[in-house]
C-alpha cells in the first residue's frame, strides 16, 4: 500500500495519496485507518511485506535466420589434376593437364572425342616369351600367341607405343600389346618401298610384295608400307 516501514512511533499519522489518514499502532506493529477506528475495532493493516523472489529464466528463443553468404575469398594455389578428378560426379570444363600422369579406375568416359600422340590401337595377349617391338606373332604355342612361323595364323605385330590399350590390367602386365589398327613398325627381311604390301614371312619377320594375288598372301597380310625402308618399316595396319 506504500506505507512507511521504518522510523515509526505510536500514534504517528500518515496521509495516503488517496486522501485517507492512517495511524500507527506500535502495540500491533501495524497501521489503522484513523477515521474508521473505534474503541473495539480490531482491523489493522500490516506493514509492507518483503519483495518476492525473482522469477525463473524464460525459455530460450528460436534460432535466428542464417546470414547472407560472405564475399568469395582469394583463389588458393592450384591443386594437382589428380586431386581435381577426385570430385566424383562433379563437372569440369576446358583442358586438364595431367603432367604425364595416368588416370586409373576412371570408369566409363563419355564425351565428344579423345586424342593421343601415339599411333595405334592395341590389345594385350598372353605370349609364351618376351618379344621385341615390330615382331610378328601368330596364334599358337603354349599360350595365346607365339613367334610367327610359316603356315601359322597371323595374330599381329608387337606394338611400340599404343595410343589405345585394351585388356591392360595389372595381372596382364607382362603380356605384349599387339597392334590391331593404326601405324606400327614391322621387322622385315630386305627392303620395302612406300606403298608395298607387307606380309608375314617367317621367324617373326615380314617382307614386302607388290601385289596380293594369292589367297596365301592375303591370309598373311599385315599392312601397307608408309615409306621406303630397310630392315624395319612403318606400316599402316
Amino acid at each position: 500500500m506504500g506505507m512507511p516501514t521504518s522510523g515509526l512511533s505510536d500514534g504517528q499519522i500518515y496521509t495516503h495519496s488517496d486522501g485517507r489518514r492512517w495511524e500507527y499502532v506500535s502495540a500491533k506493529g501495524a497501521w489503522k485507518i484513523k477515521q474508521e477506528i473505534s474503541a473495539n475495532e480490531a482491523r489493522y493493516v500490516g506493514a509492507a511485506g518483503s519483495n518476492g523472489s525473482n522469477g525463473s529464466d524464460g525459455a530460450t528463443g528460436a534460432t535466428g535466420a542464417t546470414g547472407a553468404t560472405g564475399p568469395q575469398g582469394p583463389q588458393g594455389e592450384a591443386g594437382s589434376a589428380a586431386g581435381a578428378l577426385l570430385l566424383v560426379g562433379g563437372t569440369m570444363s576446358g583442358d586438364i593437364n595431367l603432367g604425364g600422369n595416368d588416370i586409373t579406375n576412371g570408369g566409363t568416359f563419355n564425351g565428344l572425342a579423345t586424342s593421343a600422340n601415339w599411333a595405334d590401337l592395341a590389345e594385350k595377349y598372353e605370349s609364351d616369351a618376351d618379344y621385341e617391338v615390330g615382331t610378328i606373332l601368330a596364334i599358337g604355342g603354349d599360350k595365346e600367341v607365339t613367334l610367327f612361323k610359316k603356315g601359322m595364323p597371323v595374330a599381329g605385330v608387337v606394338s611400340a607405343k599404343p595410343a589405345f590399350r585394351m585388356n591392360d590390367t595389372e595381372e596382364h602386365a607382362d603380356w605384349p600389346f599387339i597392334a590391331l589398327k593404326g601405324r606400327v613398325p614391322v621387322n622385315i627381311i630386305g627392303s620395302a618401298k612406300k606403298g608395298d604390301y607387307i606380309i608375314a614371312h617367317d621367324n617373326g619377320e615380314g617382307r614386302a610384295v607388290y601385289e596380293l594375288h594369292s589367297l596365301s598372301r592375303r591370309d598373311r597380310f599385315i599392312g601397307i608400307a608408309l615409306s621406303d625402308s630397310d630392315g624395319v618399316v612403318e606400316v599402316k595396319i
